[in-house]
């Protein structure tokens, strides 16, 4: 799997050629600046996903960091039944591609599910402030 990535990834038989023999004509070869594009795009998107969930919020208390945890925890078992799933019904390239996209699923998952928890705790905040202040008055 190593030498087909390595190979997927713009071999072009100059500086791999004592490493790793392949076929110019492979259904891995890819130009160099599509490989390039390719890592750019991927360490990027990466990069970017890591900033924004450990990025800190507006008010962040204990109550924000356990829910930060939960969401993290269940994005880890939502993500871990996706590679299972995939696994059982994906083969060949077509798992190759499933696992290149899973490098995404973790921090989309846990953003998706950070912020629904916290919009759900902020509601839920906002219902009993404004429960709690309609019945002072009365």
């Amino acid at each position: 799997m190593i030498i087909g990535l390595v190979g997927y990834y713009g071999y072009d038989g100059s500086w791999f050629s004592t490493f790793i023999k392949c076929d110019k004509n492979s259904i891995f070869t890819i130009s160099v600046v599509e490989a390039i594009y390719n890592d750019v795009l991927i360490i990027g998107i990466l990069g970017g996903a890591v900033m924004i969930t450990c990025s800190k919020e507006k008010l962040e208390d204990e109550l924000t960091g356990k829910v930060r945890l939960n969401s993290l925890l269940l994005a880890l078992y939502a993500n871990t039944i996706i590679i299972v799933i995939a696994t059982l019904t994906t083969y060949d390239l077509l798992y190759l591609n499933v696992m290149l996209w899973n490098l995404f699923t973790l921090p989309i998952l846990f953003l998706i599910i950070y912020e629904l928890s916290l919009w759900k705790l902020n509601k839920t905040v906002n219902d009993e402030e404004q429960n709690k202040g309609g019945t002072s008055g009365e």
